[in-house]
């Protein structure tokens, strides 16, 4: 299981259309919430306590193991420049664990050296996957 615990005020939904989640219901923004962080593994929960959003994961111990090595061999060939075989190395370790945000930084750093600057962009940013 992953824990995060992310003040209200940290979250960027939209670069271009800011929204302040402490001054919404809690309703509406644990559901922008939930929707931001679509990508992960399900289940997983958001609670927010206090301006504090607390987002659960559900992952395996065998899901971080898995992760962990794949992106180490991931890693290995993006330091070599085989950025294509990062990529899909990379891809593969972020679904054994999408809340890894080495993971998604190496993949979008990845991404951006291939030439391919719209996939690092998503790898990167957290967005309305839904």
């Amino acid at each position: 299981m992953v824990s995060l615990k992310i003040s209200l005020d940290e979250f960027v939904l939209d670069i271009e259309k800011p929204v302040l989640l402490r001054q919404l219901p809690k309703e509406e923004a644990t559901t922008l919430i939930k929707n931001a962080y679509s990508f992960m593994l399900k289940p997983f929960e958001v609670e927010i306590k206090q301006d504090i959003a607390h987002i659960t994961v559900h992952c395996t111990p065998e899901n971080i193991n898995n992760a962990e090595r794949l992106y180490d061999r991931g890693s290995e060939h993006a330091q070599a420049g085989r950025y294509e075989k990062a990529i899909s190395i990379l891809e593969k370790a972020t679904e054994e664990a999408p809340a890894q945000v080495d993971i998604r930084r190496d993949l979008g750093m990845a991404y951006l050296e291939s030439g391919n600057k719209e996939q690092a962009i998503s790898s990167l940013c957290i967005e309305n996957r839904s």
